[in-house]
């Protein structure tokens, strides 16, 4: 008996100016082609971007989205396709939101990461989520 096995394809990805292969099922090319439509663009581009403005692992990331790693790797690869937590979505339209406001030059990049108030590990307050948004 031979094991059915999903066709593979390359994808070229730039990551920190290099460009990195890396093999890419079906599934979650079908998972990444979802969290383009649900968020603009799959979730491995949009963290790598925003991450790499604003100078946040990805550790560092998924502490302020209020992610465990690995779960955070997991989106970011397409092995899953949403984020369950409207908290941690909020949270990540805010930190899209103050890289986009870096890259335009209107806030520098201590300045981006300063406006996340962190009450606690893994918890960012949705006030200050809220309040920021407005007066981007």
């Amino acid at each position: 008996m031979t094991l059915d096995r999903a066709p593979l394809y390359a994808l070229r990805e730039q990551t920190r100016g290099s460009a990195v292969s890396r093999l890419v099922t079906d599934q979650q090319q079908r998972n990444r082609d979802e969290q383009a439509r649900l968020y603009g663009a799959p979730l491995g581009d949009l963290l790598r971007a925003a991450g790499q403005t604003l100078g946040l692992t990805q550790a560092k990331a998924a502490s302020l989205l209020g992610l465990s790693a690995p779960m955070l790797s997991q989106l970011m690869s397409g092995h899953r396709v949403k984020i369950g937590n409207p908290s941690a979505v909020q949270r990540l339209q805010l930190l899209v939101q103050l890289a986009d406001e870096v890259d335009a030059g209107r806030l520098d990049r201590a300045g981006a990461v300063e406006r996340i108030e962190v009450d606690e590990p893994g918890q960012v307050d949705l006030a200050t989520c809220s309040n920021l948004l407005l007066k981007l």
